[in-house]
């Protein structure tokens, strides 16, 4: 009762006291509290002193939150403090009056027995008034000196600290008013008990900072405001510092400041100032803080957040989406706010919607739909349920379908938009909109791939980072097998975003994901002229790709995992990147002799496949070419493509395969070349072809190549592919490129060439093997000079300054058990080595290479 009656108070301190007591402890006493920011009553600033007691006066007692009772040697003498303790005391049982006596220089058995000078005060008051009178105020000082209160003795004597023991214990009582949490609390004790434990854990001179983390719409707040409810009374001081991110610095220095010790003379008006008045006096207090909606890093420093700012015992609990700022501040624990379970949920929505803990029968259905829609989000919950409220089942499920279909509810949109707005990297924004509008419940380096098609390294890099911040943001989360994932209100909120930059022209959005708004773009607009990318993987009823004449400058196609495409008659000239892996149905492909921008050409695991007309003629400016899987390929078409790829092609060439192209040099994975001297400055190039296998199906590792010249003392490390594997035991070749314009090999040099399979730990577990491998040494001009100057193969180098390169091998060599071919190590047989080199190279000169 005193709670919720507290809250129309007029004065938070009623100072009842004896004359004897007006110009020391009372004055000091009230203007002590004046200071600290409460409202108190003195009767002889407000009202007129006479007998009886005025009702002016008894009404100023039930306006107040707190009697204070200042009992001394000569409170017994007056009739009018006593007919005051009576109506004190009356108005503590029939209004939750709080009632605090105060003994100064008295010993609080006097009172409560009237002895001594009390006893010579109610001698006279027999002599005047009627014996019933008397018993009354004797019986009330018995009642109120049983009450806890503070007497002078306990600080020996010293005023200043008596008055400040008076003003805290006050202070406490006052400030022990509850916040309101919530209308109805669904699941919040329960929470309010987990994240207790961890401000329990712990010493108890320990510091310790406890951060609430989750999405917007998830009930920190309302948690956080039942932890401060549940413990407050336990701290010397407390502030619970409602968001702050909509506050200015200074105002929530000042707040802070104000709740924790009760002094309005306090007032900082710069920021830096106001940090170090948190640290000086705060510093030595056992204080609950809670800063609520955290979202930069400077709110933090202002308010003095950490460990060394506040007193022993103190306990710190910062509520925030960013887990990054949480990590920042090296909290002891982050706790995760889980969201609702589905009869949590169910009970929230049937309080705001019905005014009870269960829908009534004809709405449970559309009530449990509701539910599923929210996602177990409190907010969402909250504001759809008191929208539905009173309405038919009918308007139900109509206002269902529109926000599915289109729109989120405005306030749900607005709140959880706050994390967008709150990311300051564009590039993280617009990955964010693109997994919200197409990507949900896709792996993550597949899309990592799509939206940043640039070297692996780097999209391994900046995908990372992007991902992690939106995680950090309680936008996206990645699941168990590593698919992107994202909570239904946060995607409606990204499409929304979207959505509203052009809400009228749809053609004019950056992203359609609905295939209706799709259709009408592509009928209705003749500006496709600017689409550089398109995806239309996964259509499984497509079974001929569109015209792409009205798209002249797409630069990627994706048609991945089109399972019934059986043909593309037709692809834009200014085409770089077509992806169609899995196409197990695709048979015919256009005439690529055109084709003289394409880059790279996915068609792994198309077995329907036979050839591409035209494309050996487009080889110059490829980097890669995946065709394994495509187990059907004509002798000739494959014999085209091989050696185009030798005289033009860089990066690598993938093709199902069992045997080495004639024209090579056949080597053992780790061999001893000898460089004829006849090559002179002039070799281009180390042309490389390998056939390897796995017996596993999904296998992982990436090729190796380790280039070491014996003569120069150099070795280079490449990592030219990452193996592709369809089908277990199944053989597949790559062919690429080693430019010499790195390796810098000159005739007459001896080099040790090793290829083979390592993984992200050890060889051991790797299950990919090299199984035969062909070299050839290309002379200048029999390479395309445009392949060689864009190479893109990764290139480390090391100098060995022991001059025992063979030394360093003996690891490997381990792993793959393969001797040391050496096809010349003795002067004596140079010349035939050199014959021999140049007679190999001549027969892959007449056969075309």
């Amino acid at each position: 009762m005193a709670s919720s009656s507290s809250k129309c108070r007029t004065y938070d301190v009623f100072l009842s006291f004896r004359g004897d007591t007006r110009r020391n402890l009372t004055d000091y006493l009230a203007r002590t509290l004046e200071n600290h920011g409460f409202y108190v009553f003195l009767d002889e600033n407000n009202l007129t002193r006479g007998e009886p007691i005025t009702p002016a006066l008894k009404q100023a007692i039930k306006d107040s939150r707190l009697a204070a009772i200042i009992f001394s040697r000569a409170y017994a003498e007056s009739r009018w403090c006593l007919e005051e303790l009576v109506e004190i005391l009356a108005c503590k049982e029939t209004m939750g009056l709080m009632v605090l006596p105060i003994f100064y220089d008295i010993d609080p058995n006097r009172v409560r027995h009237q002895t001594h000078d009390f006893d010579v005060a109610f001698q006279r008051h027999q002599e005047r008034f009627s014996a019933e009178r008397v018993l009354t105020w004797r019986n009330t000082l018995n009642a109120a000196a049983e009450l806890a209160g503070e007497g002078f003795s306990a600080t020996a004597g010293y005023e200043g600290r008596f008055v400040q023991q008076i003003v805290d214990e006050i202070a406490r009582k006052l400030k022990n008013t509850y916040l309101t949490v919530a209308p109805n609390p669904v699941g919040i004790d329960s929470r309010v008990q987990e994240i207790g434990k961890y401000l329990d854990d712990g010493g108890l001179d320990d510091v310790r900072i406890i951060g609430i983390w989750g999405m917007g719409g998830l009930g920190k707040t309302t948690v956080a405001k039942a932890i401060f409810n549940e413990y407050q009374d336990k701290f010397a001081g407390r502030s619970f510092l409602a968001n702050v991110r909509e506050e200015k610095l200074v105002d929530s220095q000042n707040t802070l400041l104000y709740d924790v010790l009760r002094l309005r003379n306090i007032k900082v008006s710069r920021v830096d100032e106001g940090t170090e008045d948190i640290k000086r006096r705060l510093g030595n207090l056992r204080v609950l803080v809670i800063v609520d909606g955290v979202d930069s890093v400077k709110q933090l420093e202002a308010l003095a957040i950490k460990r060394d700012s506040f007193g022993p015992g103190s306990r710190i609990i910062i509520t925030t989406r960013d887990k990054h700022l949480l990590e920042i501040l090296k909290a002891d624990t982050i706790c995760h706010l889980p969201a609702m379970n589905t009869e949590e949920a169910l009970e929230l929505l049937s309080w705001h919607a019905f005014s009870k803990n269960y829908p009534n029968n004809e709405y449970l259905k559309v009530s449990r739909e509701v539910v599923d829609y929210c996602g177990g989000l409190p907010l969402a919950l909250h504001v759809l349920g008191s929208h539905l409220f009173t309405r038919s089942t009918r308007e139900w499920e109509s206002a269902l379908k529109k926000w599915k279909r289109s729109r989120p509810y405005p306030d749900i949109h607005q709140n959880l938009k706050i994390s967008y707005d709150g990311i300051k990297d564009d590039d993280v924004k617009s990955m964010f909109l693109d997994i919200s509008c197409f990507f949900i419940g896709m792996n993550k380096d597949y899309v990592m791939k799509i939206l940043d098609p640039c070297d692996e390294d780097r999209r391994d890099q900046g995908a990372t980072i992007g991902i992690r911040e939106l995680h950090n943001q309680c936008l996206v989360t990645v699941d168990t097998v590593g698919n992107l994932m994202m909570h239904g209100l946060i995607r409606d909120t990204g499409r929304e975003i979207v959505r509203e930059k052009s809400p009228d022209i749809k053609g004019k959005r950056s992203r359609l994901w609905d295939h209706e708004d799709v259709i009408h773009v592509l009928k209705t607009r003749t500006s496709l002229e600017k689409l550089k990318i398109l995806n239309l993987g996964y259509c499984n009823s497509l079974e001929r790709s569109p015209n792409f004449s009205k798209i002249p400058n797409l630069e990627r196609l994706i048609l991945e995992c089109c399972k019934n495409l059986q043909a593309i008659p037709n692809l834009p000239k200014n085409l770089e990147i077509l992806e169609a892996d899995e196409c197990i149905a695709l048979q015919e492909m256009p005439n690529f002799s055109k084709m003289s921008r394409m880059r790279e050409l996915h068609l792994n695991h198309s077995p329907k496949l036979t050839e591409i007309s035209g494309l050996h003629k487009s080889l110059n400016s490829m980097t890669r070419i995946h065709m394994e899987g495509c187990t059907n390929l004509n002798a000739d078409f494959r014999k085209k493509i091989l050696q185009g790829w030798c005289a033009s092609g860089y990066g690598g060439l993938f093709l199902p395969g069992n045997e080495i192209p004639s024209w090579f040099m056949p080597v053992d994975p780790r061999v001893e070349i000898f460089v004829p001297q006849s090559f002179g400055c002039d070799l281009k190039a180390l042309t490389v072809c390998i056939i390897y296998s796995s017996d596993d199906s999904q296998p992982a590792g990436s090729l190796c190549i380790r280039v070491a010249n014996c003569t120069q003392n150099t070795e280079f490390l490449i990592s030219p592919m990452r193996a592709t594997v369809i089908t277990t035991h199944e053989n597949y070749l790559w062919l690429g490129h080693l430019s010499n314009n790195k390796l810098n090999v000159k005739g007459g040099d001896r080099i040790i060439f090793y290829a083979h399979f390592v993984g992200p730990t050890t060889t051991d577990d790797i299950h990919l093997r090299v199984q035969k491998i062909g070299i050839n040494l290309e002379k200048e001009k029999l390479i395309n000079e445009y392949a060689l100057d864009c190479q893109s193969m990764p290139y480390s180098s090391e100098c060995k300054e022991d001059g025992n390169l063979e030394a360093g091998h003996n690891d490997d060599s381990s792993h793959e058990n393969q001797s040391l071919k050496r096809l010349s190590s003795d002067p004596s047989v140079e010349r035939n080595a050199e014959e021999e080199t140049d007679e190999i190279m001549q027969e892959g000169r007449t056969r075309g290479c």
